[in-house]
């Protein structure tokens, strides 16, 4: 989790490289309700979750990444 306001908890998602621990990716996502975030991954994506709810709040990144997702793993 990276900041809260009011009831709504905004949290980040990265991807890393398996063998050099380097952050390949990050996508940007909020919970409205406080759920713990589930990770999902898939043969073609990450997906970043909300624990709880009707699933709005999702961050997915792309296997293989694209370049928004690259860029914003080099955004600190």
């Amino acid at each position: 989790m990276t900041n809260i306001d009011g009831n709504v908890a905004f949290y980040v998602g990265k991807l890393y490289d398996a063998h050099s621990g380097k952050v390949l990716a990050r996508t940007d996502f909020d919970s409205m309700d406080g759920g713990l975030p589930e990770f999902l991954p898939d043969e073609s994506a990450v997906i970043f979750r909300r624990g709880e709810g009707d699933g709005s709040g999702t961050g997915f990144i792309d296997i293989p990444p694209d370049w928004r997702a690259r860029l914003k793993a080099k955004i600190p």
